[in-house]
């Protein structure tokens, strides 16, 4: 904990960086969805991603 707290004193956050609308995967999901010839489920098979963050992408 304290090792955490050092480095947040310094700026750093940890963790994994969220995608931006600019991510290919993004595009491609909202494209696709847009599209309306795939269903969600198959959208997600084929981007290898779960139906949350298909849900999550489409919100940005």
């Amino acid at each position: 904990m304290a090792g955490l707290a050092t480095a947040r004193a310094r700026g750093k956050q940890g963790g994994r960086e969220k995608m931006g609308n600019n991510h290919p995967k993004v595009s491609m999901a909202k494209k696709m969805h847009l599209d309306h010839a795939m269903r969600i489920q198959d959208i997600c098979k084929t981007l290898q991603i779960s139906r949350a963050s298909f849900y999550r992408y489409i919100m940005l």
